[in-house]
Parts: structure tokens; C-alpha cells; sequence
């Protein structure tokens, strides 16, 4: 179900109606031709997971709380007929993206936001504010916006509201709060270990396969699912001959393969390896820009959908160790920006990014300054605790930012490209109990023995042998063969040389080509801990592909 409803009114028989143009199904109440939904009496409701009835009687005890306890995450909208109202909510955290567009007849929405373009509700225009999100924040976003004037995105833990006498209207049910934290260290990594082992019990209902890399995250998960079940099947991805290409940086400081080895090793389970040849990374980037239903991290998203398809061969749920970077400190901002954070750690040089420009359009949009607005209004609006020292101060200031940009990024990744394969993903470390507790730990307990993530370790201790437990952080992994830099390369200069190419209203061509013959893989990342050259240019691959596809036009 990719499009969940357009609202007219709040009429039963036009309660939930989708355009002909899309591909989801037409129904009302009365005619249900589509799998989780719900209704009795003068009450009606959907979800993106299989939970409707649960919807409906959280509703029923709760009312407008209902979101707060669901214990999936989900999208979900409800139709209270009898009080001529309407909700539809996004879970606490954000682990489903949702996005809408209002006028004056009601509010469209969608969990994948190319339905709203095929629609024709609302223009397929970039205005100079969508644009920067594309080029100045992107492929993060500031929290509610989109790279589409006049589609939004609904923040995590807020839902809209609407009846027949009022605008729809924006609510928020749920935010982080920050408070003491009094208990032990020893007693503090009892309750991380024991809130894990909850989320697990919950996902682990239903057969479950986990996503394995090797590192702390996804190896201790696999742990507990060994523990808890007395059997794991794993997945891990790797790259075609990765080793003769392979010269790491301080963000990936190597493989993950002799680490995967080890832990099926230690831990008995059931194992298959995906490989990935460059020639399949290029040629997927549309696949996973279809999937995301807008440009996103390039080869990364396309890794990540050519994983997703092999698990789906075997599985229908999946368990990823998302997330574990950001509830416990693992990424190397954490250490090494905190003192002095004035602008988004993971956002690269904002040279490069204002570089590619037309000079034209960098006078217009003026990069910089965008970003360091969207920084500094979303710093002023994070909770603080008096008498906080500093440098936990500045630390619950970089953990909230990844929550507000980064995390939904990487979420709205896992979710479209799992989605798209036909999986349906679930990320224990976004567990809201667990988060909200070790939201509250200091950094001084976050990182025990002067390790990133060295609470999770501890809680961990009994599981893992030491190699594993003490391995350094490494993220996902991205390719560092030189031929997908050269396939890259001739996709992007036959856009280059397209005359048709929406490209050429904004990208300076010739300076990408300048950038990208000097630039080397192992270069510091324009966003996040993986995105250089390569994946610059898939960015771009991307953005053209999508301005294509959906006719999308630039209105400066």
C-alpha cells in the first residue's frame, strides 16, 4: 500500500479515496479491498503494519494517545465518525516516513511520496528552498521539509489532526525529555541488557532473519536471538573482490568479512553471504532512488535494496542493527566534535557542495547560510537539563541532532529499500523504552573505559568473545573498487552531455568533472562516514533520474 488516503471530508463513503493515477487500491468503507484495515462501530482505521484492530482499541482506552502504545512501529490513520474527525499519526521515532500535502479540501498523505506527485495533488516543483534541501542538507533533510514545495514531511512523534469545521493541524504526542540519571553503572547495563532482550522477545514472535556485519550492533543482536531462540539466520553483504580494492580511512578501517567469519564461528548460526558486483551497484541506482521515491545515498541505498532482495528470498522479516550509533555514541562525531560543534558533523565541506552550483544559483540560494539556519533553529530547539556540565551538554546536543536528521535519513533507507524487496525490518536499538532510557545515561557511562558505545559493550560482556566485542566502529560498508567510480563517471557524463538534462538548471557540470578526476574514495566523506566522490556523482545520477521521472520542474 504505498499511498494510505486523500481526505475530502469526513463523509464514511469518502473516507479514505485514492486517485485512479496512483497504484494503490480505491476503497471505502464499506468496499475494504486491502489488508490492514480495521473498523466497528463509527470508528475506521489503517496501518501500515498488520495491527488495525489494535489501532482501533488503543483509540478506544487512550483516544489521541493512542500512538504512544502501539507496540509496532507504524503509520496509522483513524476516522472517529461520530465526533466528524479524523487522525493520522507517525510513530515516536520516526521509523516509518510519512509525507502529505494540504489545500483547501482536506490532506493527502503517503508513506512514499512519489503517490503524491502521481496524484497531481499538489505541482512537481523544486523551489529554492526544496533545492537547498537537496543540495545544502541533503540527502539528510530538515525535519518536515521535503525536496517537493508543498509536500512536508511529518515530524516523528507528531500526527495530524482534522474535522469538518477546522484546518487540518499539526499536533505533537510525543518528545524526548531530559532528566536525571541516578542509577549505577552496573545497574544501568543490567537495564540496557534487559530493555534489548524485551525488544528482541517482541520482534522475535514471528521468524525473524538478522542482518549481520560484524560489529558490536548486529553481532549482539545476533547473540540474543541465539540466547533467546537457540537459533540465528544471517545475512551479511560484501563487494566483488573487495579485498584488492580495499585501503580504508578513519571511518572504515576495514572489512567487515574476517569479522562476520568470527562471529558465525562463535556463535553457531546459520549464515548466508551476499555478493555485490559494481556493475549491479550502478546499474540499481534507479531501482533505489524508485524505491526511496527521491534521490538518496546513492550506491549505498542500491547496496542495501540488492541485500534486501536476497534476504526476501528467504525471509519475510529482518533485524538490523540500525540505530545502535546513535542511542549509545558510536559515531566518531561523538568523540572528536563535541567540544566545538557549531554545524552538522556529518555534513562535509560545504564548499564542495555550493562548488557544484551554477554561479548563478549560488547566489540565489546561498548554501551556508541555509544550513547554518537550519542548524541553529534546530539547536535552539533541543531540550536541555540545568546544571548540565558542558561537554554532556554538547554531546546531548550532537545525539539530538542525529535523531532530528541523520537517524530518519538512514530509517527512511532501511524502511523503502526493505519495503520495495518485500521485507518488513524491524531495528531493536530504536526500541522507545530503550531510548528513552539511555537518552538519559551520561556520556562519561556511554562511553565506560574510554571505549564509543563501551555501556552497550559491558551489557554485552557475557556474549561476545573480546575480538568482537572491543572491535572498532565500522559502518555499513560501501565499495571501494575503482570501477564503480568509472561506471559512475560515464553515467554522469551522459547527463552531462544531454541537452534534455533538468541537471543543467543548477549543476555546474564542469566543475563536478574537476572534482571528480582529483578526488580520491578514501577522501573526507561530503556526507555521513561514506558518501565521497562516488557516491557525490550517484547523487546527482539520482537526481536526475528523479526530476525525469516525475516531471519535476525548478521555480527559482
Amino acid at each position: 500500500m504505498k499511498l494510505f488516503g486523500l481526505f475530502e471530508s469526513p463523509n464514511p463513503r469518502a473516507a479514505w479515496r485514492v486517485p485512479a493515477s496512483s497504484d494503490a487500491i480505491l476503497f471505502d468503507r464499506h468496499a475494504i479491498k486491502a489488508h490492514n484495515i480495521a473498523y466497528s462501530d463509527n470508528l475506521f482505521a489503517a496501518s501500515t503494519a498488520n495491527n488495525a484492530k489494535e489501532v482501533l482499541e488503543a483509540y478506544a482506552i487512550w483516544g489521541d494517545e493512542f500512538p504512544l502504545h502501539l507496540d509496532i512501529p507504524c503509520v496509522c490513520a483513524l476516522w472517529d465518525f461520530g465526533k466528524s474527525c479524523f487522525f493520522v499519526s507517525r510513530d515516536p521515532l520516526g521509523e516509518i516516513p510519512i509525507y502529505y500535502a494540504c489545500d483547501g479540501n482536506g490532506v493527502a498523505f503517503t508513506d512514499w511520496l512519489p503517490s503524491l506527485l502521481l496524484s497531481r495533488i499538489c505541482e512537481p516543483v523544486m523551489d529554492s528552498n526544496a533545492l537547498n534541501e537537496l543540495i545544502s542538507i541533503g540527502p539528510a533533510r530538515t525535519p518536515g521539509r521535503t525536496f517537493v514545495a508543498g509536500i512536508h514531511s511529518l515530524k516523528p512523534g507528531c500526527m495530524l489532526v482534522g474535522n469538518a469545521r477546522e484546518p487540518v493541524s499539526l499536533v505533537q504526542y510525543y518528545s524526548l525529555h531530559a532528566e536525571q540519571h541516578t542509577d549505577s553503572e552496573t545497574h544501568t547495563a543490567e537495564v540496557v541488557r534487559a530493555l534489548l532482550e524485551d525488544a528482541m522477545k517482541l520482534y522475535l514472535s514471528k521468524p525473524c532473519a538478522l542482518m549481520l556485519s560484524g560489529g558490536l550492533d548486529s553481532t549482539l543482536l545476533t547473540a540474543l536471538a541465539m540466547k533467546l531462540d537457540g537459533i540465528a539466520d544471517t545475512y551479511s553483504i560484501e563487494y566483488e573482490n573487495a579485498k584488492d580494492h580495499f585501503t580504508g580511512s578513519a571511518f572504515q578501517p576495514e572489512l567487515d568479512s574476517p569479522y562476520v567469519t568470527l562471529a558465525v564461528q562463535s556463535l553457531k548460526c546459520r549464515h548466508r553471504r551476499v555478493i555485490l558486483t559494481e556493475d549491479q551497484l550502478a546499474e540499481s541506482l534507479e531501482d533505489a532512488m524508485q524505491a526511496r521515491g527521491m534521490p538518496g545515498m546513492g550506491d549505498v541505498d542500491s547496496s542495501f535494496l540488492l541485500f534486501s532482495r536476497a534476504i526476501s528470498g528467504h525471509a519475510s522479516r529482518v533485524i538490523s542493527g540500525e540505530c545502535g550509533d546513535e542511542v549509545f555514541g558510536g559515531y566518531p562525531w561523538f568523540r572528536t566534535e563535541a567540544p566545538n560543534i557549531t554545524f552538522f558533523p556529518w555534513s562535509g565541506s560545504m564548499d564542495l557542495r555550493e562548488m557544484i552550483l551554477l554561479p548563478k544559483v549560488r547566489e540565489k540560494l546561498n548554501p551556508r547560510r541555509y544550513a547554518q539556519e537550519r542548524f541553529d533553529e534546530a539547536v535552539s530547539e533541543l531540550p536541555t537539563l540545568p546544571e548540565e556540565p558542558e561537554h554532556e551538554r554538547l554531546l546531548r546536543k550532537i545525539q539530538n541532532l542525529c535523531f532530528m536528521f541523520f537517524m530518519p535519513n538512514l530509517q527512511e533507507r532501511a524502511y523503502h529499500m526493505c519495503r520495495a524487496a518485500g521485507l518488513q525490518i524491524f531495528t531493536p536499538y530504536s526500541y522507545l523504552p530503550l531510548v528513552e532510557y539511555a537518552y538519559n545515561i551520561p556520556w562519561s557511562m556511554k562511553f565506560l573505559k574510554g571505549y564509543e558505545k563501551g555501556l552497550l559493550r559491558e551489557a554485552a560482556r557475557d556474549l561476545l568473545p573480546p575480538d568482537l566485542l572491543y572491535r572498532k566502529k565500522s559502518p555499513y560498508p560501501k565499495t571501494w573498487n575503482p570501477e564503480y567510480m568509472r561506471l559512475v563517471s560515464s553515467q554522469f557524463e551522459a547527463i552531462a552531455q544531454d541537452r534534455t538534462s533538468p541537471l543543467r538548471q543548477f549543476i555546474d557540470f564542469d566543475a563536478v568533472r574537476r572534482f571528480s578526476r582529483c578526488a580520491s574514495p578514501a577522501a573526507d566523506p561530503w556526507f555521513g562516514q561514506l558518501m565521497t566522490a562516488p557516491q557525490m556523482l550517484a547523487y546527482l545520477i539520482q537526481t536526475d533520474q528523479w526530476m525525469r521521472t516525475y516531471g519535476i520542474e525548478l521555480s527559482l
